[in-house]
C-alpha cells in the first residue's frame, strides 16, 4: 500500500485551528489491486473556532469500492474509533466522504443503526456540490469563495455515494 493520504480534511485556516489530526487505514479491505487499498481510510481532526472557541471532530473517509460487507465492517471500525475520539474529546463528529455505497448500502446502515449516525443535508447546504457521484465537478465561485454545483446539474440524494453524517 502507499502511504499517501487519499481523505484528506481541508479547512480555512483563517477561521479555525486544527486542534489534534489523525490518519486510520482500514485493516479490512477486499483482495484487490494495492492501489485501492491504500485509499480505503480516515483522516480526522479536532478543530476550534477563532470566532467563539467551540470546537468538533471532523472526519473524512473512503470505503470500499468493491464489497458491501466490507463496507459494513469498515463502517464498524470507524465506529470504534469514533467511541475512542468520544471518550478522550467528548465532541461532536461529522463525518463525510465516499462511502461507495447509497443509502441502502450496508456501511451507510451500519453508522445510521449501529453507531446511531443521521445524514446531516444541513450541513452541506450552500457549501459544498449537491450532486450525485459521476457529476461534472463543481467550480470555484470566487465572488461567494465556494465551490459552486456545475450549471445544469441535477441533484440525486438517494443514488448519491458521498455523504455527511453527524
Amino acid at each position: 500500500p502507499s502511504n499517501i493520504n487519499c481523505v484528506p480534511l481541508f479547512y480555512r485556516k483563517d477561521t479555525t485551528t486544527l486542534v489534534k489530526t489523525g490518519y486510520h487505514w482500514y485493516t479490512n479491505h477486499p483482495n484487490i489491486a494495492d492501489g485501492d487499498k491504500a485509499s480505503k481510510s480516515m483522516t480526522w481532526g479536532v478543530f476550534e473556532s477563532k470566532k467563539n472557541g467551540e470546537r468538533y471532530i471532523a472526519v473524512s473517509t473512503h470505503m470500499c469500492t468493491q464489497v458491501d460487507e466490507i463496507r459494513e465492517t469498515q463502517a464498524k471500525e470507524a465506529i470504534r474509533l469514533f467511541g475512542e475520539l468520544w471518550e478522550r474529546y467528548h465532541l461532536p463528529i461529522i463525518l463525510g466522504g465516499d462511502f461507495n455505497s447509497n443509502h441502502a448500502g450496508k456501511g451507510y446502515r451500519c453508522f445510521r443503526d449501529v453507531g446511531g449516525y443521521q445524514s446531516a443535508p444541513m450541513l452541506a447546504e450552500g457549501y459544498v456540490s449537491p450532486e450525485k457521484t459521476f457529476h461534472p465537478y463543481p467550480e470555484w465561485d470566487p465572488a461567494l469563495d465556494l465551490c459552486m454545483p456545475t450549471a445544469g446539474a441535477v441533484c440525486d440524494v438517494p443514488k448519491s455515494i458521498d455523504q455527511i453524517l453527524f
